[in-house]
Parts: C-alpha cells; sequence; structure tokens
C-alpha cells in the first residue's frame, strides 16, 4: 500500500488488481460507480500476427502484433481512461482497442526482440477506479511468431516453412475483398461487383524467398514469385495484376521455398477449393426490392423482410466468410435475427432463391 504526493492511494496485488484512489482530498470516498470496482477478471486469450513484408514496412522490420483479451463483467466501457502495454520498462503504444461480449479486446506491435524473463504486461486504468495488470504475458504467448529472443528451445516448427492461407484481392482496389480474408476451404465467391481480381498467398516464415502457385479448373495459371506480396497474378511493387476469372470450380495450390524461384527447400503445399459463381446468378437491382434488411448498421436485432412468393435460403456470414447463421426465409415472412451474440463488424447476408442469389453486407456495432 502506497500514498503518493498527489494524495494518490493504491493497492497491488501480484498478476492481478491494482487498486487506485486519486484526488483523495478532492472528492468523498466511495464515488466509484457500482460494477466498476475491479471487475476485470482474468486474462481471457494472448494471440500472436505474424506481419508479411508490407506489414513491415509499415510497424517496422521484425515485429509481429499482439493482442490480449481480458474478461470483464459489468463493467462501464466510457471509466476506460488508459490502456498500457511495457515491454521490458519500455511502453508501446496501443494501436486498437474493441469491446467484446464479456470482455474488452487491445492490440498492439511488438519487436522481435523480447526474451523469456524479461517484463511484459499489459495495464488497464479506469478513472479513480481500478487498475488491472496483466505480467509475466511472455508465458501466454502462443509458440507461433515467438520473438526471435526466446531461445527456450530451437524448435524451427514455431513458424513453418508453408503457406498458411490465400487472401482474395480487388486488383481495382489492391484491397483485400471483405469476407474473403483468408478465402475459407469450399468458399462461393460472388464475382459480381469484383472486377478484376488476384490472389494472395499469405506466408509465416520470415525465410520464405518464393512461392510458387498453381491454380487448375474452368482456367488454369502457374506463377512462382520470389517478392512480397506473392501474387498468382503477379504485381508491381504492390499494385497487383488482375484478371476477370470464368465462373466455375476452381483449386488453387501454393509451396513456399526457402530460395528464389522456388528453388531450395520448400514446405508443404497448400491446397484450396473454391466457387466463383457467375454474376448472372446474383441479384439485379429489381430483385433488391423484394428484399428489406434493417436497420444497417445494427445494434444487435436485424430484421429482414421478403416479398417474394417463394421460400429461401438464408445465411450470414461473418468477414472471414465463416456461416454464422443458416435458415429458411418463408414468402412474404418477416424474420428477426438476434446478433447481439457475435463480434461487432462486417457481416454478409446471403439470400438464395430459384433462380438468384442476393448479398447485402451490414454492420454489427453493439
Amino acid at each position: 500500500i502506497s500514498v503518493m504526493d498527489n494524495q494518490t492511494v493504491f493497492v497491488e496485488l501480484e498478476r492481478g488488481c491494482t487498486y487506485t484512489r486519486r484526488d483523495w482530498l478532492d472528492a468523498p470516498p466511495c464515488d466509484v460507480p457500482a460494477g466498476t470496482n475491479c471487475d476485470i477478471t482474468g486474462v481471457r486469450e494472448v494471440e500472436l500476427t505474424c506481419f508479411d513484408e508490407q506489414q513491415q514496412a509499415v510497424y517496422g522490420e521484425n515485429t509481429y502484433g499482439v493482442c490480449v483479451t481480458f474478461d470483464a463483467v459489468d463493467f462501464i466501457p466510457e471509466i476506460f481512461t488508459y490502456f498500457q502495454a511495457v515491454v521490458n520498462n519500455r511502453e508501446i503504444d496501443i494501436v486498437s482497442g474493441q469491446i467484446i461480449p464479456g470482455g474488452f479486446r487491445i492490440c498492439f506491435v511488438m519487436e522481435k526482440e523480447g526474451k523469456r524473463g524479461n517484463d511484459l504486461f499489459v495495464r488497464v486504468d479506469m478513472d479513480r477506479g481500478c487498475t488491472f495488470t496483466a505480467r509475466d504475458l511472455w508465458d501466454d504467448l502462443p509458440r507461433d511468431c515467438r520473438p526471435t529472443g526466446d531461445d527456450d528451445d530451437d524448435d524451427d516448427d514455431d513458424c513453418r516453412l508453408d503457406v498458411v492461407s490465400f487472401t482474395l484481392i480487388n486488383a481495382d482496389t489492391d484491397m483485400p475483398v471483405a469476407g474473403y480474408d483468408p478465402i475459407p476451404e469450399g468458399a462461393r465467391i460472388d464475382l459480381c461487383g469484383l472486377g478484376r481480381i488476384n490472389i494472395r498467398a499469405n506466408v509465416c516464415d520470415e525465410r520464405t524467398r518464393s512461392v510458387r502457385m498453381r491454380l487448375s479448373g474452368r482456367e488454369s495459371h502457374n506463377q512462382t514469385e520470389s517478392v512480397a506480396p506473392y501474387a498468382l497474378f503477379g504485381d508491381n511493387g504492390g499494385d497487383y495484376h488482375g484478371r476477370n476469372l470464368s465462373a466455375g470450380n476452381y483449386t488453387l495450390e501454393g509451396t513456399a521455398y526457402d530460395g528464389g524461384g522456388g528453388s531450395g527447400n520448400s514446405g508443404a503445399t497448400k491446397t484450396l477449393n473454391f466457387t466463383l459463381e457467375d454474376c448472372r446468378r446474383s441479384a439485379s437491382a429489381a430483385s433488391l426490392n423484394g428484399l428489406n434488411i434493417f436497420p444497417n448498421p445494427t445494434n444487435g436485432q436485424l430484421n429482414i423482410e421478403s416479398n417474394f412468393d417463394y421460400n429461401t435460403n438464408l445465411l450470414i456470414l461473418n468477414s472471414i466468410g465463416q456461416t454464422v447463421y443458416r435458415g429458411t426465409l418463408q414468402a412474404f415472412e418477416r424474420k428477426q435475427i438476434e446478433m447481439s451474440q457475435f463480434d461487432d463488424g462486417l457481416y454478409i447476408v446471403r439470400i438464395e432463391g430459384e433462380d438468384a442469389i442476393l448479398t447485402k453486407r451490414i454492420i454489427l456495432t453493439k
């Protein structure tokens, strides 16, 4: 227990909660809102994200992203006044924060200079309330993409020489297509409005020097890329080349190598099966008049009204293409769907009718 010159009193518990009472002389005691005193119950998950060369160009070489998810109950988000991540006695800026069901998630960027035994902790302060400190997070970091200074073992399989996923790129904007970053296995991709596309192979191991890709199906194409981003149809310094592929079933294979031009040691081949759907099967503007989806953005409850005289399949997909809801929309039915259990973000409502597929993007923000 300590008392500081500015009349601040705080009590700190190891790997737990620090209760801080500031400006003791300026306000009466017990003015902390009910339910806000040390309501962070612990660390739910620590995630590690490997950066590709483009991301390293933004955040710096030899860096990766760290996200920490906290469990919390009955808390008021507005009273959180300060987030801090500290590595080896050096404060790191928080890149993003997100309130999620049952807690919150903060992310920051770290250099690969850490070593087990050094201090890594995240602290969350609340105005005139609780300071929760999560200490010794080295023990919670996943094995993939651990700091290069971590010599706890010499296992080179932490981040293997593999293609880990593929991302669909809009070649006209050079940006990933929402819902397909990465492309899920068996994805059905609507070609309407996409224009020219490309596909990027995502790798983890920094030893990667080239990637060979092979596309087969309705159309075929082979590509070897020796500079990131590793694009199926090539690029010019991150300006993606694009193609208008025909609708049909496709298989894409990607293999990473530790030498340029597809030479040297190789990792396991990553295989992805997906379908490109003809735009003629997608909804026209007239078809959309038969469907009403509101409100958008939604805070949790989504209403879908059908003016069709036939039944349709109803799906809701999250931003990575996973189906989070599946059901049937009856003819002329108005359906209410509760989405408050899902994370905030972009979702795609997909209606599959007799001769058309309708898709509409919605935003969930609770």
